[in-house]
């Protein structure tokens, strides 16, 4: 079986969604429930694993952009304090490598 909470405060009755939030909410909960019955028919799974595969893929996203987040926000930091080498001085290094004119690592 399947739960699903729906408000139906008065403030679903408003208009500014066609007929009104609480019949908009009703259709899409229809459809969701219908598109559920679907694919578990379709998996020959049952309802239950398909929710509860979405949860997990839907979680697993979630975490993946936390961690870029965090890892984009570190390396901004990086950049702004100085600690970010570019590209093609680092290229133009290595490639000096074992040459008569070598030059200086482009960090210190």
């Amino acid at each position: 079986d399947v739960v699903i909470a729906l408000d139906v405060s008065r403030s679903m009755l408003a208009e500014d969604i066609k007929p009104n939030r609480l019949e908009r909410a009703r259709y899409q909960i229809g459809e969701l429930l219908d598109r559920l019955e679907r694919a578990a028919h379709q998996l020959r799974r049952s309802k239950g694993w398909i929710i509860k595969d979405a949860v997990e893929e839907y979680l697993a996203r979630e975490e993946l952009k936390q961690q870029r987040n965090q890892e984009t926000r570190a390396s901004w930091e990086d950049y702004q304090a100085g600690r970010v080498i570019a590209g093609d001085d680092m290229i133009a290094w290595l490639e000096s490598w074992g040459t008569d004119d070598e030059k200086e690592p482009p960090f210190k």
